[in-house]
């Protein structure tokens, strides 16, 4: 006979332990957006975005569709091709929450229905990250590469009027 109460339960737990890792995955994403902000003096703010999300922001459409093109492949490869990681944007951007300038696309990362892992892409990079360490430590990876350190001069650069 089926036990669809035991069912039940492994369901409800799966859904509390996926929340609590997103909470956590989230958690990380904003303690790296107020470290970024203070490290840059109030000039850059982090933002968690959906593609869709981003297109108002100044130059974000442009830097969406070369992130496409140079990390994904082309802009047909934004659907999922795996249904159980959903694609979010972490994009840097200058000014007030509600006039952002300057913005410019981090990453694509990819969170698995579980929560965890995480996969960041950036330039060439993929790095998977299956716990709040191994996030933390690719999120550092990722500012310390080259093309993300130029991207939030840029942003910053924006910020101050310079080029």
């Amino acid at each position: 006979m089926s036990n669809f109460q035991e069912a039940f339960e492994i369901g409800q737990q799966a859904f509390d332990d996926r929340k609590q890792a997103r909470q956590e995955i989230y958690s990380v994403f904003e303690d790296m957006g107020r470290q970024l902000e203070q490290a840059s003096q109030g000039k850059l703010h982090l933002r968690r975005a959906r593609a869709a999300d981003v297109s108002g922001l100044d130059q974000a459409a442009e830097g969406m569709r070369r992130l496409a093109i140079n990390l994904l492949g082309g802009p047909q490869r934004w659907i999922a091709e795996d249904p159980s990681f959903s694609h979010e944007l972490l994009v840097a951007y200058s000014g007030p929450d509600d006039q952002p300038r300057g913005a410019e696309v981090l990453c694509l990362y990819e969170l698995h229905e579980a929560g965890y892992p995480v996969k960041l892409s950036y330039s060439k990079e993929r790095v998977y990250c299956h716990d709040r360490a191994s996030l933390e430590a690719g999120l550092q990876d990722l500012l310390k590469h080259p093309d993300s350190a130029g991207k939030l001069r840029r942003v910053m650069d924006d910020e101050t009027g310079t080029e």
